[in-house]
């Protein structure tokens, strides 16, 4: 069939209820990704690129529902979208996509028909192989195996001006790290951990594994805090920022270890952190989607430094090379939080938004959306997940996108 021929096809959608909605569609886009890794050597031509299998594509949609009718038939495809089984979408262009919807955005503002963009990510079906290891514990074992590879980067002492740089990093961390923690004990535990990495870290020059290996604990600790996952999160985040400020003043060998080290160990705890969420933590997809783009964001710029690190000559004891092992298992641990956490937003709450037509209030719009409950809960988290300010209180005007979780 021709493309002419195939882009006058309608998109249909036969979602996890059973129907079909056969819609207009515009602008049709895919993208395609890979589970691995990418090295590279400044002394060698290529990369040594480490490919496994394939992840879920994801289509970005956009498509209509027209007519005198369009908003009664974009609300039945809405009420369809919460049936949590795999939808079936033909594809005009692309063919027949197994994918979950995880998010809807709706735009009402032409009163003639309801446009809808969403991201359709394409899924396994039960009929492949279950995974049976449980991916929490994995995540911990491969954390604990790399923390051990990770130890033995330094492979050269450390300068007085390393020892320095590291005992301000390492304070800065543990200022930033203290403000999450909620438990006494907790508390004496991360000031034990700061003081005997402070410890080895002054005598690093004449034992640089033990430095490391305590410094690699500490920043361990926050991933394990009692504490929700954003706040963890956002601790691991900012303690790696205070790291990656010193990324300009590196220029020896020791010095660009110890980042690497660091770096490490710091992006494989925020891998811990998302894999261990307390009770509500992920009360929707979005929460885990926003963890994946967090981690993945920050794990690709720790790449992106190492590489500007690298120096030409791997092969001279004297150049700078990161150390392979380490940097794969730590691939490994990220891809698997990664597949863990597309699971709980495949599995949670579905996000839907639309634009007010008309001017509204919090009551009425939490009774539309939610119902009405004694402790206000749902109000609150209305108010939490669109950022309403008091003014909203007294009334919220039309044209106000608003968000909501089914």
């Amino acid at each position: 069939m021709s493309w002419e021929e195939k882009i006058t096809k309608q998109l249909s959608i036969t979602t996890g209820d059973g129907k079909v909605y056969n819609v207009i569609w515009v602008n049709a886009s895919k993208s395609i990704e890979w589970h691995g890794s990418e090295f590279s050597f400044l002394e060698i031509d290529g990369t040594l690129a480490k490919k496994k299998k394939l992840l879920g594509r994801k289509y970005p949609l956009e498509f209509y529902f027209q007519g005198p009718d369009h908003l009664d038939e974009y609300a039945r495809f809405e009420k369809s979208c919460g049936d949590t089984r795999p939808m079936v979408i033909e594809h005009p262009l692309y063919d027949v996509i197994i994918a979950q919807l995880m998010s809807l955005n709706v735009d009402n503002t032409t009163m003639n028909y309801s446009k809808v963009t969403c991201t359709a990510i394409e899924t396994i079906t039960e009929d492949n192989p279950v995974v049976t290891i449980d991916p929490i514990d994995s995540i911990a074992q491969i954390k604990t195996s790399l923390d051990v590879s990770n130890e033995a980067e330094l492979t050269q002492p450390p300068t007085i001006t390393d020892v320095n740089s590291l005992n301000i990093v390492t304070a800065q961390n543990y200022k930033q790290g203290i403000r999450i923690i909620t438990i006494p004990e907790e508390a004496q535990d991360y000031f034990n951990a700061f003081s005997t990495a402070s410890s080895y870290i002054n005598t690093a020059t004449a034992s640089p594994l033990l430095a490391m290996r305590a410094t690699i604990a500490m920043l361990t600790l926050p991933a394990k805090f009692t504490a929700d996952v954003k706040s963890r999160m956002n601790t691991l985040i900012a303690q790696f920022a205070n790291l990656r400020r010193t990324v300009t003043g590196l220029y020896t060998v020791p010095s660009k270890q110890i980042y690497e080290v660091q770096g490490n160990a710091i992006i494989s705890s925020m891998c811990l952190a998302a894999s261990t969420p307390l009770s509500g933590n992920y009360r929707n997809s979005s929460s885990a989607l926003k963890v994946i783009d967090d981690l993945l964001n920050n794990y690709k710029q720790f790449l992106i430094d190492l590489d500007s690190l690298q120096d030409t000559n791997g092969g001279n004891p004297n150049f700078y090379i990161p150390g392979f092992n380490a940097l794969n298992q730590l691939s490994e641990l990220v891809n698997l939080t990664v597949s863990s956490l597309l699971q709980i937003a495949l599995n949670g709450r579905q996000e839907r938004s639309f634009i007010l037509t008309e001017d509204t209030n919090i009551i009425i719009l939490t009774h539309r959306l939610y119902s009405l409950d004694p402790n206000d809960a749902n109000i609150n988290e209305l108010i939490d997940n669109n950022n309403l300010t008091y003014k909203d209180m007294l009334g919220i005007e039309k044209g106000k996108k608003i968000t909501y979780y089914i």
